[in-house]
């Protein structure tokens, strides 16, 4: 199909007659503006979407957008008759068929008579309506482009006084929070379309490169995110912001948008890539055969020896998370958690989450113990951004944030976690497609609060039930027991039904993200930002496989630029 045809009919909004077109071999303008009434009618049998493609055919023929391929006194003799049936309850004598009869027979004597002279003129004048008609779009791509290359992108956000003090505000603390945030976009996005009123998806990436080159710390998936194989549409602040302005926009140009091969994860050298496991996979080999022996059951060796025998697995452990279950009638299928705790009970013990520890540290050394490095100096900057986000009419999140404020250590850390759903997720504004969940129920999903250690099998049984009837596993959770997140006296996590006990929030907090990558599970979709931001922010583990996270993105590029200022 010629891509001006495709173009034309997404223009329309008339995407779903694609396929018919190509079915039917209507690939070019000259096929399309011969179809007639009756043609119409076998083509689309819906009465609605026929009456959209006739208005929008009758708009092409009078516009200058493409010459009509046959004049009246040449077209078929089939589809006038099938343009004349459309008239048969006024009659072939009427006024209006008369009319149009004898317009169309003076044309084509004046067609006949017309002097060489007046051809020559009529052309000429031809040419200039075509050079006075918008350029196609890949030239007005390619003058932005060039033009944005060349701006002082600095200059366009001071030259509003609002984005002014936005600037000034990130340049003296280090804070860029979502309000101001809209108020950069909606700025940029402006400039952007003074330059192209129908900005592609080249322009969008470099303006948002443009923003990160003012915001230093800011991220280019925050602003743009390109099509992939899981959305097929760009998300993002700027180009969301293109979608909501593109409704009042005139549609200009008549040029083929160039195609771009986007990755998720632009900058591959920024992914980390789990280390690669030594040891032997081989169960003949009577070390390993041995060590799979020792794990088989709760021993009564010594603890540095069960390491031992537990590091020499890794590799054959590793390999049976990731083979194939082939089963009798049923489809194959993973190696489940509590499969995985059956085949080495030794998890089971009090101190098993030790094992699963070691294994994430063999996967990626040097970073097992970031989270515990990094807290204490990140703690505070986090408090400061999160009121700084907070609106005035959040008193349950105000509450909590002055609670936090008030205390110190294990304290504060148990309120922090309490406040990190309110930082990481996205708050819903408006009539949004996609369902977002409330805070309350983010919160449950990363952090399940108990108020006496009795009621922790009860609440969890209860959790376990409403998942079964979403459809979603239960997967690693923390758990605080606690009249208040105040006064949190105890804290667990819990795997399938092995329950860990531990003394500190932060303690809990790492072998649970830690569990999620020596066992192989994905996170909770409810609370997957909370764990991105964890992941990302405090271990620096940025996998081919993680989700783009604009709102996490964001918080991420806020937090570093603080930091920055702070020191």
């Amino acid at each position: 199909m010629d891509p001006k045809v495709r173009e034309w009919l997404e223009d329309a909004e008339l995407p779903e007659l694609v396929d018919v077109f190509e079915r039917e071999k209507l690939t070019t303008f000259r096929r399309v503006l011969s179809l007639g009434g009756e043609h119409l009618k076998e083509l689309i049998p819906q009465i609605g979407l026929r009456a959209d493609l006739s208005r929008c055919l009758e708009k092409l023929r009078q516009s200058d957008k493409v010459a009509s391929p046959l004049s009246p006194s040449q077209s078929q003799p089939h589809l006038l008759c099938a343009d004349l049936s459309e008239h048969s309850d006024e009659g072939y004598n009427s006024p209006q068929i008369k009319k149009s009869a004898a317009v169309s027979e003076e044309q084509t004597t004046l067609s006949q008579t017309t002097p060489k002279s007046d051809k020559q003129s009529s052309r000429k004048r031809k040419q200039e309506t075509h050079d006075e008609s918008p350029p196609p779009k890949h030239i007005l791509t390619a003058k932005a482009l060039e033009n944005l290359r060349s701006q002082d992108f600095r200059g366009v956000i001071k030259g509003n006084i609002v984005t002014e003090n936005v600037l000034l505000k990130y340049e003296e603390k280090g804070t860029l929070v979502d309000y101001d945030r809209g108020l950069i976009v909606d700025r940029a996005v402006q400039h952007l379309l003074q330059i192209n009123p129908k900005p592609g998806l080249q322009e969008q990436l470099l303006l948002s490169e443009k923003i990160c080159e003012v915001f230093k710390y800011e991220e280019v998936d925050t602003y743009f995110v390109p099509p992939n194989e899981v959305n097929k549409n760009p998300s993002g602040k700027v180009a969301n912001k293109v979608k909501n302005f593109k409704f009042t926009l005139r549609k200009r140009g008549n040029g083929v948008a160039v195609k771009f091969n986007f990755k998720a994860h632009a900058n591959n050298s920024e992914l980390t890539k789990p280390a690669e496991l030594e040891g032997s996979c081989d169960l003949e080999d009577e070390t390993i055969t041995a060590s799979m022996i020792s794990l088989k059951h709760q021993n009564t060796d010594s603890w540095p020896e069960l390491l031992k025998h537990w590091a020499a697995t890794h590799r054959i452990r590793r390999m049976q998370l990731f083979e194939k279950i082939e089963e009798l009638n049923s489809e194959p299928r993973y190696l489940e958690v509590d499969e995985y705790f059956e085949k080495y009970p030794i998890l089971t013990a009090s101190n098993g989450y030790m094992l699963l520890c070691q294994d994430f540290a063999e996967l990626f050394p040097g970073r097992e113990n970031c989270l515990l490095a990094l807290w204490e100096n990140h703690r505070s900057v986090i408090i400061s951004l999160l009121e700084e986000e907070t609106p005035s009419h959040d008193k349950i999140t105000l509450e909590l944030l002055n609670a936090a404020k008030a205390v110190e250590g294990d304290k504060q850390d148990a309120l922090l976690l309490a406040l990190l759903p309110n930082l990481c997720m996205k708050k819903g504004r408006g009539n949004t497609s996609k369902k977002i969940p409330p805070i309350p129920a983010v919160r449950k999903s990363f952090l399940l609060h108990v108020k006496v250690p009795g009621d922790i099998a009860r609440e969890v049984r209860n959790y376990c039930s409403s998942l079964k009837e979403q459809n979603l596993r239960f997967q690693p959770i923390l758990i605080a027991v606690g009249a208040t997140y105040s006064d949190i006296s105890a804290w667990y996590v819990q795997i399938e039904e092995t329950r860990y006990l531990f003394k500190t929030a932060l303690a809990a907090l790492d072998t649970c993200l830690k569990a999620f990558f020596a066992l192989d599970i994905g996170y909770p979709s409810t609370s997957y930002g909370i764990w991105l931001f964890i992941q990302q922010y405090f271990f620096k583990i940025c996998l081919q496989k993680d989700e783009i996270h604009p709102r996490v993105t964001s918080v991420i590029s806020t937090l570093r630029s603080m930091m920055v200022c702070k020191k």
